[in-house]
């Protein structure tokens, strides 16, 4: 495995790759830096012979935000070439992804797991409860 940032924790179980992206901090938000960590994780995911399959989740109660509103200010663009935004809505792997969805999953957050093979939800998820509150989405 490479090594990865503190922001994306890379774990794996026998032939599963776990992904986390882990800034509970930032409620998840996706960086350049965690984008191209999780393509790497995905290429790393796709070179082996032994992982079979990939799965990605968050931290501390949230799957993810999307894109990181106060790093885009300062210039970051979270897309990485060929896969797309969070380094994988364009091209994730070859292998099944599953996406573990857990606690909130808003704007980006809901692209990546929109375009998995399979998806897991948690008990506890809203994806736009907080968006209904100021009257932008629909009950």
């Amino acid at each position: 495995m490479r090594l990865m940032p503190a922001e994306v924790q890379v774990d794996v179980d026998g032939d599963v790759m776990v992904v986390t992206v882990n800034r509970p901090q930032a409620r998840n938000a996706i960086t350049q830096a965690v984008a191209e960590a999780i393509a790497a994780a995905f290429d790393e995911l796709d070179a082996s012979g032994e992982l079979m399959v990939g799965v990605l989740t968050g931290a501390g109660g949230t799957f993810c935000s999307g894109r990181d509103l106060k790093a885009a200010l300062a210039g970051d663009h979270p897309w990485v070439a060929g896969r797309g935004f969070a380094g994988m809505t364009e091209y994730g792997s070859a292998k099944p992804l599953i996406a573990a969805v857990e606690g909130y999953a808003v704007g980006g957050g809901r692209a990546g797991p929109a375009g998995r093979r399979e998806r897991a939800a948690g008990g506890r998820r809203d994806q736009a409860g907080h968006l209904r509150k100021r009257g932008l989405a629909g009950r």
